[in-house]
């Protein structure tokens, strides 16, 4: 078994993928994993508290 991964948006309640390089017929099976809208990435979590904020100016001097 092969796996493919893409991230991509919702737009208009479609889903949209580049073109695959699989021929016509191929039988595939697509999870899709949702992620949450509420779920904090990487970036507002360091720049979310005062803490955080004071420690990553810390270790952007060093």
């Amino acid at each position: 078994m092969n796996a493919l991964k893409y991230r991509t948006i919702i737009k208009n309640g479609q889903l949209s993928l580049p073109p695959l390089d699989l021929p016509e017929g191929t039988v595939v099976e697509a999870i899709l994993l949702i992620k949450e809208a509420a779920e904090m990435d990487e970036t507002d979590y360091l720049l979310s508290t005062e803490a955080n904020r004071q420690h990553l100016q810390e270790a952007l001097t060093l």
